[in-house]
C-alpha cells in the first residue's frame, strides 16, 4: 500500500516536527530549505509486511578458504565424522558443552580411538582451548553472526579463535 502526503508550505513548522520519527536530521534539514523556498513537495511512504527469512533447521557459517586449509593438513574421515558432530553440540559463540563418553556412544568410536581423535583436532587447530574452555575454531565455523551476539558469546567466540595452524583470521 503506497500512501502521498501533500505538505502545505504554510504549515511546514508542525509538518517538521512530527517527521523526526521516519527522517534523520540532515534530511529534516533539507525538507526545511525546500519549504522555506516554497518548492512543493510530495512524500510517499510504502507500507508492507516485513518477510523474515528463517532458516529452520540448525547451522553453521563456515569459510571454505580455512576449510581447505583444514583439508590441507590431512583431516581423516572420522576426524571429519567427530567434527560435524561437535558441530551440532556447540553452542553459539563455539563453546562446546558434550560428553566425550556419549559422542562415542553416538558415533560408535571406542574411547582410545575418540580420545587420539580430538588430540589430533587439537593438533590441527580444528578444537581450540582458553580458560578451561574447549571450543571449536572460529575462524572455521561460527555458530552465530557477532552482532547478533551478547557480550559473553561474542567473547566465546574471539576465544574460540586461533590461527596456529595457517588458518586466517576471520573476524
Amino acid at each position: 500500500m503506497d500512501k502521498s502526503v501533500l505538505v502545505a508550505n504554510s504549515d511546514y513548522e508542525s509538518f517538521l516536527d512530527n517527521i523526526e520519527t521516519i527522517v534523520d536530521a540532515e534530511e529534516k534539514e533539507q525538507l526545511r530549505e525546500l519549504l522555506e523556498n516554497n518548492t512543493s513537495i510530495k512524500i510517499t511512504t510504502h507500507i508492507a509486511k516485513e518477510k523474515k527469512a528463517t532458516i529452520k533447521a540448525p547451522f553453521v557459517v563456515t569459510f571454505p578458504e580455512n576449510l581447505m586449509t583444514l583439508a590441507s593438513l590431512g583431516i581423516t574421515p572420522r576426524e571429519l565424522k567427530v567434527t560435524a558432530y561437535l558441530l551440532t553440540a556447540m553452542e553459539f559463540g563455539n563453546l562446546l558443552f558434550f560428553s566425550q563418553k556419549q559422542a562415542c556412544a553416538d558415533l560408535l568410536i571406542d574411547k582410545a580411538s575418540m580420545s587420539r581423535i580430538f588430540k589430533s583436532l587439537h593438533a590441527k587447530g580444528v578444537l581450540v582451548e582458553h580458560n578451561g574452555h574447549t571450543y571449536v575454531n572460529s575462524n572455521l565455523f561460527s555458530k552465530g553472526l557477532k552482532q547478533g551476539m551478547t557480550k559473553e558469546r561474542s567473547q566465546h567466540l574471539k576465544n574460540a579463535q586461533s590461527s596456529s595452524t595457517g588458518f586466517k583470521d576471520t573476524h
